[in-house]
């Protein structure tokens, strides 16, 4: 009879305590969030630009390479080409991690208002579920692109 009693008081204590959960698919977020597919395109076309630069920069060290040029010489124009290159690259890795980091916080905010609104104690990334939760993905998207407060 005990262990009936304690049994019944461990079930129902289970079930009074259930976590609500949610998920977001982060993947689909990315593709619908306005400023993400902005950003994504402003990263692209400045990628291609630095891809510009260092191709004509090559062009004008390649042209400055003689037959006889020495190695000295030659390892010289290599190292002006990477001087004049490698800030163009550094300044796009830190916009990419610039963009990518604001990008991932309006995610985490819109995401954190979404599950207080519905009394949501976790949010876990789509991947990470196999079975049941609240899909709130749909929701995270409109708060994101403005079109709920």
């Amino acid at each position: 009879m005990k262990r009936i009693v304690l049994l019944s008081v461990l079930v129902l204590g289970l079930s009074f305590s259930a976590v609500s959960v949610g998920y977001v698919d982060t993947v689909e977020v990315l593709q619908s969030y306005n400023k993400a597919i902005a950003a994504q395109a402003d990263l692209i076309q400045k990628q291609q630009d630095v891809q510009d630069f260092f191709v004509k920069k090559q062009k004008e060290y390649e042209s400055q390479i003689r037959q006889d040029s020495t190695e000295q010489e030659i390892l010289s124009i290599k190292k002006n080409l990477e001087s004049e290159v490698e800030p163009k690259r550094q300044e796009l890795m830190e916009l990419n991690k610039k963009l990518s980091a604001e990008i991932e916080s309006d995610i985490i905010t819109a995401t954190d208002k979404v599950a207080q609104q519905l009394r949501l104690e976790v949010v876990l990334d789509k991947k990470s579920v196999l079975t049941g939760g609240m899909d709130i993905t749909s929701l995270v998207i409109n708060r994101l692109n403005n079109k709920v407060k």
